[in-house]
């Protein structure tokens, strides 16, 4: 209840300093892309909240009036035709990546009731990622060394229809993709579920700055990143069992059955068999799974040595 009093309380502070007292949402990429770094900076990310909330929309429009001013920190506030009439889909400027500027620019007032407004199901939590100097070829290797562990935090997301497609290896067309690449220069990383509080797209930006400026995965090789998630005491590994905890060693195993899977191999049957209900139904149906072995059989499964295996709940990536 307190929470809910003082998010209120935000709301009515908001409405009496606003500049206007009606405004409209910007149009859906009404504009080019608006800049908080360098333009010969290495790493940079962008992000799009998509809401759906009464209040938010009311917010955005009090500070941008009729279209005439941004929100603070050149942020805006656009239409989004996925969503219902309550929707918005809130725009950052391009940030550097190694840089916390964007955690900065969100504790204003404004921006920090925006970020925390509701989602429903339709919504999304897009973020946009530019490496300096790198062509077509990079993203399509760079998109195939992460989407592995990306698929395993976000299963659910990953469908085989809707806006964050799973895809196989070669399979770039969809511009819906979990990760699109449909843009030269850059990939949409489309597979992270709305955006329900800061902390959590603290932890998101956090684990795309380990994926992207660590050096060791310039190789471009899965392995390279799985390798480095059987070591919960540093780095990547580190970073995602701090939140999941004894619900680790599901995401290793999920991890591991999309990497077969993105490279249509077979999973081997007892791998699949502890994974399989966490996969939507609709891509569980495009995996290549080993036959059932035989209770004789020797087969080798995937065996984890960091934490047990477990379907405890946990809190959401």
């Amino acid at each position: 209840m307190s929470t809910e009093l003082s998010r209120q309380e935000l709301f009515n502070a908001l409405r009496e300093d606003a500049p206007y007292t009606r405004g409209m949402l910007y149009g859906y990429h009404s504009m080019s892309a608006l800049w908080d770094c360098q333009a010969n900076t290495t790493y940079r990310f962008g992000i799009e909240a998509e809401k759906e909330d009464h209040e938010g929309c009311a917010v955005a429009c009090w500070y941008q009036g009729d279209r005439e001013d941004l929100l603070p920190h050149k942020w805006r506030a656009e239409r989004d035709g996925s969503l219902g009439h309550e929707g918005l889909e809130l725009i950052s400027p391009v940030y550097n990546l190694k840089s916390d500027k964007w955690l900065t620019d969100l504790s204003n007032p404004v921006l920090n009731y925006l970020i925390h407004c509701k989602t429903s199901y339709r919504c999304g939590g897009h973020i946009t990622i530019s490496v300096s100097g790198k062509d077509q070829q990079w993203y399509t290797d760079k998109a195939a060394q992460i989407i592995p562990l990306l698929y395993a935090l976000y299963p659910k997301r990953a469908k085989r229809r809707g806006y964050a497609r799973f895809y196989k290896k070669g399979d770039y067309h969809d511009r819906y993709n979990a990760i699109n690449l449909g843009s030269t220069g850059r990939m949409e990383i489309r597979i992270f579920a709305g955006i329900k509080h800061l902390k959590q797209l603290e932890w998101r930006i956090k684990l795309l700055q380990l994926l992207f400026t660590t050096e060791k995965y310039d190789d471009l090789k899965w392995e390279t990143i799985y390798k480095d998630l059987l070591n919960v005491a540093d780095g990547i590994g580190k970073h995602i069992y701090d939140l999941y905890g004894k619900k680790y060693g599901e995401k290793i195993m999920l991890s591991a059955a999309y990497a077969k899977a993105f490279e249509n191999e077979r999973i081997e049957w007892r791998t699949y068999n502890k994974v399989r209900t966490l996969i939507p139904t609709g891509v569980r149906n495009q995996l290549i799974v080993q036959p059932d072995p035989t209770p004789k059989s020797n087969a080798q499964q995937l065996t984890l040595d960091v934490c047990d295996y477990s379907q405890e709940a946990t809190r959401e990536a």
